[in-house]
């Protein structure tokens, strides 16, 4: 899909979104200049915050013609149809460099009610792959698992995040299990990361749920063996998604959360309850990855909270549990506060204020 110059078109499928008076009353003005003054009054979701700071430096260049043509829609929003009948609230797509800006109009102002990252992907397959290097050769090579059980001896498994490419998912598997002899790869194309509702699970797409009910798949026919999980960036949300689909405990499971984007507070809270173990190093972030920095600074005092509250079973586990809190705890506080606080504010009032935090 492209759109030329802010021409807003559909969004595929005519996404339905009914926003009932409680959601309404999360809505808060775009700007200064979206308050009706010229145009339609242009408002926003303003728990879609975590998601807009991950994507757009309100600071930058590209940030701000970012915000300008989201702020254009307050007099561009007429030429889709407006709805008349609120039983038919069906969202139309806007693409602004890299986001998809879906929203609504409606008793004639327009209302932004959710933001991707416009995550292009490959054709290859979704699911486990087995990484390994061909004889004679040096490049690493992913051959597809048709029965989603781990292969004889790899006891490492990676999640993959939003990458481009299946080799580019390969590649960062490498980075992490640099050192390992048998690696295992979780892949989901990146464009199916768009539908995970990472901000917003109410509106998870169909592909999205069956790439958490396939990663379940795997999760149930290898938890009886004793191996590492490594979730990468959205990967962490697309493993929060397939745990709905996992019964029982995962005793033999330990995991490790890289770059996590999403509510990882919920999901290690999930984890402990499933009796599964971690690595003390729980949560690495690596400087400059501004999504997991925004996610993680958006949740701060209750990722403190569980992060502590995970087991450490010896004095070295629990030295680099602490380093890992001091991690955490480096990324500044107030930022939730912040997003929170949103009383007569805008919502770019806000996204200023937090971003000087990030």
């Amino acid at each position: 899909m492209s759109l030329k110059d802010n021409v807003p078109v559909h969004a595929n499928s005519r996404t339905r979104n009914y926003l009932s008076a409680e959601e309404l009353k999360n809505y808060i003005f775009f700007s200064n200049l979206t308050k009706g003054g010229t145009g339609k009054k242009l408002h926003i979701d303003a728990r879609l915050l975590p998601v807009f700071l991950s994507a757009v430096d309100p600071d930058t260049h590209d940030g701000k013609e970012t915000i300008r043509k989201i702020e254009n829609l307050r007099g561009m929003a007429g030429q889709v149809d407006s709805l008349k009948n609120q039983q038919n609230a069906f969202d139309n797509m806007l693409l602004v460099k890299n986001l998809q800006i879906y929203y609504q109009v409606r008793d004639g102002q327009v209302y932004i009610t959710n933001i991707k990252v416009d995550y292009r992907g490959d054709k290859e397959e979704m699911g486990l792959y087995n990484v390994y290097t061909p004889h004679g050769l040096k490049e690493k090579k992913a051959h597809f698992v048709k029965d989603d059980k781990l292969p004889y001896g790899a006891t490492k498994v990676y999640i993959s995040g939003a990458v481009s490419k299946l080799k580019a998912a390969v590649a960062e598997s490498q980075k992490y299990f640099a050192n390992e002899k048998y690696v295992v790869l979780f892949y989901c194309p990146s464009h199916i990361v768009n539908g995970l509702g990472i901000w917003k699970s109410s509106l998870q797409s169909h592909r999205a749920n069956n790439a958490a009910a396939k990663l379940a798949e795997v999760i149930n026919k290898n938890k009886k063996t004793t191996s590492t999980w490594a979730a990468d960036g959205e990967g962490a949300a697309l493993l929060a998604g397939s745990l709905r689909h996992v019964p029982g405990d995962l005793e033999k499971l330990t995991f490790q959360l890289l770059n996590p984007v999403g509510d990882s507070t919920k999901l290690l809270a999930t984890l402990k309850q499933k009796q599964a173990k971690f690595l003390p190093q729980t949560v690495s972030i690596d400087k400059g990855h501004r999504p997991a920095h925004v996610s993680l600074l958006a949740q701060q005092p209750n990722m403190l909270k569980t992060v502590s509250a995970l087991p450490t079973p010896d004095a070295n586990s629990k030295k680099l549990r602490d380093d890992c809190l001091a991690e955490i705890k480096q990324l500044g506080g107030g930022f939730a506060g912040a997003i929170n606080s949103r009383l007569g504010k805008t919502f770019m009032d806000i996204a200023r204020i937090a971003n000087k935090m990030i």
